[in-house]
């Protein structure tokens, strides 16, 4: 008797654990994914709004942060797409649950510490406040101005300070929450990745690794950290320039890891099938060229330097054809001179690479000529000056500012004035010559007073802009000018492929497709099980 009743008792138990067992299991059952409707703007037209799709569930944060989510990548780099405008992104948060939106989008006037984020909260069934922190990296305003801006020591300042900016909101935001239990999901692309980088840092020293899940894409170097924070993964593409700004060989790196290379060309097609399938309307020609066919080039300048020499004060078809006549210009140079007026530039195709290549020279060219951050700084102190005393930042700064007070249609005939200026400056005698300085290496760019009024006139003549504007345009010439001559233009190879036009494929989109949001989000989907 006594044995069955312990029997008994032992079923009973049984049952009682695996009752306990089944509520259990209930209650902490795995979180919905729920696909997501990302609204954004085109990446290359403000006027074109475009959709994608994201999926997301509140068990993404279930893992370790430390741990490489290929899934939550995906959905970060969407959080991404729709940052670019206020409107797209605090939409999307709150489409996912999302509460209490905030954002810091005010970045018209320029300032170096400008960054523009989102951020809200929501309540996970553990009772963890997770908090998405979205910093803007396209579509800028005014807070491009501080890229370059390395400082002496330490985090490059450009960067730091919009870091510095984000966790002093956040920080403020967490207080107010009253709770230390608290998860940070913090993303960034491009310049939004860099300050993504240094704001995940500092917020993973205050809260803890366990805390902070960073998801930083396409971003430049930030500092001269050694990239073990496991928990602030960097997704790259191989073919994209902007990652190599800051260059490492100025000991720049990052805090986080490197966890994912994209842009592997035996997956080209799959990827391209991926962006016309999820992520644009666009024709893919129109967002993506394939960086394996690069053209070297070289710049042909001697019709450029022959006509800067001769006595003339204005450069039209009739003069053209004059001295074709009196026998100063032989035909085929005549139409060279006709081609540049319409702006095509006399380049002769060498052959073809991968843009790889490109990157490589340029780094070897830029460590040849400034080997070291101490060199960085002092050649940037030494050319941001210009002759009327503003430096390169103040010009940037005011050109933004003026730029980004204007709507998109202002906007898109600000870019054409900006062109008939461009071929204004080369209308004159003073203007031919400078450009000739530029694309001419064998020549040292020596700027008189004269020269320097006439290019700057004739270049500010083309604007809609008030004298004070026209002033601040002339500062940033000049110093664009030096720079080029100094760092870019006497290596004329480089200059030379970077223009280059082939029909209509060009080599500069080759160079800054890799970057492209959509085209980052279509290489991350490849890897994502969520779409076939």
């Amino acid at each position: 008797m006594k044995r069955n009743s312990r029997i008994i008792a032992i079923i009973i138990a049984m049952l009682m654990v695996l009752s306990t067992s089944f509520v259990f299991a209930e209650e902490v059952q795995a979180s919905e994914i729920k696909a997501y409707t990302v609204d954004y703007m085109f990446d290359l037209d403000d006027t074109v709004t475009e959709h994608t799709t994201i999926y997301y569930s509140d068990d993404m944060f279930a893992g370790s942060s430390s741990k490489y989510d290929e899934h939550l990548a995906t959905t970060s780099m969407g959080l991404c797409l729709a940052a670019g405008y206020e409107k797209d992104i605090n939409s999307l948060l709150s489409n996912m649950g999302f509460d209490g939106v905030k954002s810091n989008y005010s970045t018209k006037d320029a300032k170096k510490e400008n960054i523009a984020f989102s951020y809200a909260k929501k309540e996970l069934a553990n009772g963890t406040i997770l908090i998405p922190v979205v910093i803007r990296g396209s579509h800028y305003e005014s807070e491009w101005v501080d890229n370059f801006n390395a400082g002496k020591s330490g985090d490059a300042k450009g960067y730091s300070s919009a870091a510095s900016t984000v966790c002093k909101y956040i920080n403020a935001y967490i207080k107010s929450l009253k709770t230390k239990k608290v998860k940070l999901w913090v993303v960034g692309y491009s310049r939004g990745a860099a300050v993504a980088d240094l704001a995940a840092e500092s917020l993973t020293k205050t809260y803890g690794k366990a805390k902070v899940y960073g998801y930083c894409f396409e971003g430049p170097m930030t500092n001269k950290g050694n990239g073990k924070k496991a928990n602030i993964h960097h997704i790259r593409n191989a073919y994209d320039g902007v990652t190599l700004v800051l260059p490492s060989y100025m000991g720049f790196g990052t805090a986080g890891k490197v966890d994912a290379k994209i842009g592997d060309l035996s997956n080209e097609s799959q990827m391209k099938s991926m962006l016309q399938k999820y992520v644009v309307k666009e024709n893919v020609s129109s967002l993506y060229e394939s960086p394996r066919d690069f053209a070297w080039a070289k710049m042909d300048t001697s019709v450029l330097l022959k006509v800067s020499k001769l006595p003339i004060s204005e450069l039209s078809e009739s003069e053209i054809k004059r001295m074709v006549l009196v026998g100063k210009l032989g035909i085929d140079e005549a139409q060279k001179l006709s081609d540049i007026q319409e702006g095509k530039f006399p380049i002769v195709k060498q052959y073809t690479a991968e843009t790889g290549e490109f990157w490589t020279l340029l780094l070897k060219k830029l460590k040849a000529t400034i080997p070291s951050r101490k060199a960085y700084n002092s050649t940037r102190s030494a050319n941001v000056k210009s002759v009327n005393g503003t430096t390169v930042e103040k010009s940037f700064m005011g050109i933004m500012k003026w730029y980004t007070s204007k709507n998109d249609s202002a906007k898109e005939a600000v870019q054409d004035q900006v062109v008939a200026s461009l071929l204004n400056c080369f209308k004159t005698k003073e203007g031919r010559r400078v450009i000739s300085k530029v694309l001419d290496p064998s020549i040292k760019l020596t700027m008189s007073k004269k020269e320097y009024k006439a290019v700057v006139n004739a270049f500010a003549s083309g604007l809609n802009a008030n004298s004070s504007f026209k002033k601040t345009i002339g500062g940033g010439l000049e110093t664009v000018l030096k720079l080029l001559d100094k760092d870019l233009a006497s290596d004329q190879q480089i200059l030379a492929s970077v223009l280059y036009e082939e029909g209509s494929k060009s080599n500069i989109n080759k160079l800054i497709f890799p970057h492209g949001l959509e085209v980052t989000m279509a290489w991350l989907m490849i890897a994502d099980s969520y779409y076939e």
